[in-house]
């Protein structure tokens, strides 16, 4: 349960991250540091390398949620159960949350942003869906190993 729910959660997060990135690269004066730019920091990435690796972990912690969901569906507790089917939820409404609000598309000193057409797919880029091998982080690398039990 704690790896689903941290795999749903941290997939919105990522994408938070990911688009996030426009107000730290129009505002710089305002000190913000998003993932991206720890990992372009870190691993002396450019902006675009750093940025495809936080959305390989993007779809690798999705596709998890997606395998951990399915295991809860059958949950015979009907609370797990339907909270396996709401949870990732929260993906797709933190992505339109962040393509359409205020909060992302104002950016101050330089007027609003076109809120970004996005369509949403179950095939990831990057990531084979079925290729359930932990990211090399290892706060969160034992969520892999939930979805094989």
């Amino acid at each position: 349960m704690r790896a689903f729910t941290g795999s749903t959660y941290l997939t919105a997060v990522l994408l938070n991250e990911i688009l996030g990135q426009v107000k730290e690269i129009l505002t710089p004066e305002l000190g913000r540091t998003n993932l991206v730019s720890a990992l372009m920091h870190e691993r002396t990435l450019d902006r675009t390398a750093a940025t495809l690796a936080v959305w390989e972990l993007y779809e690798r912690t999705g596709c998890l949620a997606l395998a951990l969901q399915a295991q809860l569906l059958n949950d015979p507790r009907p609370h797990v159960a339907t909270l396996a089917a709401q949870l990732p939820q929260w993906i797709p409404a933190a992505l339109n949350y962040m393509t359409d609000a205020a909060r992302y598309m104002e950016i101050p000193g330089h007027g609003t942003l076109t809120p970004l057409t996005v369509t949403l797919t179950d095939t990831p880029v990057f990531w084979h869906r079925e290729n359930l091998t932990p990211p090399p982080f290892s706060d969160i690398a034992w969520w892999w190993d939930q979805a094989a039990r």
